[in-house]
């Protein structure tokens, strides 16, 4: 890589630290400023929090003129979410904690936009005192890669609700933070195997499209759809009782009594059930939900 020289140069060794005569063997030396000023990475020099020296990448990366760096703070450039834990992160490096020499933060540019960066840290003594010098990547674009992929893996393809996955992790974090007061209304397509047998899966596919889509209408933007079977969805409901949640139903059934699909008609049955008590089980819920459904009350 072109800045391998400058790690490489990092490493030279003096007592217990890791030691950069930065002024003497960087700064002043030709060949190890082009490279410290050309490497595609951002470097920073970091002591007592404070910014010692930065490179032209470390510019362009955080919108600050390389001198309004040298005026700041690292916790001035971190988002508050993460200072404390950048806080640690240096506090760990300048103990030569080795396992802790890289980790992932945010940070807020010149301009107000947040930006994911790795910061890669290796303790160093400057003016004979400790400190770190940090390369600093941008990785943005992967966490926002990662984020799509893993809300990929919640959708279900078809209908664009959610899918059994996130269901299931849903009724985890529900359960395991007490919450009450939530209510699980069970929807069940009518005839879906009927209709694919006899119109085609286009047919049917809309039948569990349109029914998805009324579902999503007529619930909270706080609500969560999921689609847990082939012809069978859930609505989680928090902060609602089992008349809200018949409310909901009937406003749900309206909109399906005004659906026209081309030669086949949608027919849903519902079930519902409301967590009442901190130590009930979701699980419970859909038990309860899957009888009223069956037993045709809705």
């Amino acid at each position: 890589m072109k800045d391998e020289p400058l790690r490489q140069k990092s490493k030279l060794k003096r007592g217990q630290y890791t030691l950069i005569e930065q002024e003497q063997e960087i700064l002043n030396d030709e060949k190890y400023r082009i490279l410290f000023e050309n490497t595609f990475e951002a470097y920073m020099v970091i002591q007592n929090q404070e910014i010692k020296v930065a490179n032209p990448m470390a510019q362009e990366l955080t919108g600050y003129s390389v001198k309004e760096l040298l005026s700041m703070s690292i916790p001035d450039l971190i988002s508050p979410e993460d200072n404390i834990s950048m806080i640690v992160f240096y506090k760990k490096r300048l103990m030569d904690e080795k396992e802790h020499g890289k980790q992932e933060f945010r940070i807020v540019r010149k301009d107000g936009v947040m930006r994911w960066v790795e910061f890669n840290a290796i303790k160093i003594l400057w003016n004979d005192q400790p400190a770190t010098l940090n390369y600093i990547i941008d990785i943005t674009d992967r966490k926002k890669a990662e984020k799509e992929s893993l809300v990929l893996s919640y959708l279900d393809e078809l209908t664009g609700v959610y899918n059994k996955n996130f269901y299931e992790q849903e009724l985890t974090r529900l359960n395991t933070e007490n919450k009450i007061a939530v209510t699980l209304i069970l929807a069940r397509v009518k005839g879906l195997k009927v209709t694919n047998d006899t119109f085609g899966y286009e047919m049917g596919d809309q039948l569990l499209i349109t029914t998805a889509k009324i579902m999503k209408n007529e619930s909270r933007a706080v609500d969560r759809v999921a689609r847990i079977g082939a012809d069978e969805f859930v609505l989680l409901l928090q902060e609602t009782n089992s008349v809200v949640a018949e409310l909901v139903v009937n406003r749900m059934r309206e909109a399906i009594d005004k659906t026209k699909l081309d030669r086949i008609i949608l027919s849903v049955s519902f079930g519902w059930a409301t967590k009442n008590h901190p130590d009930e089980q979701l699980e419970k819920l859909f038990t309860e939900a899957q009888k009223m459904l069956y037993a045709g009350n809705i």
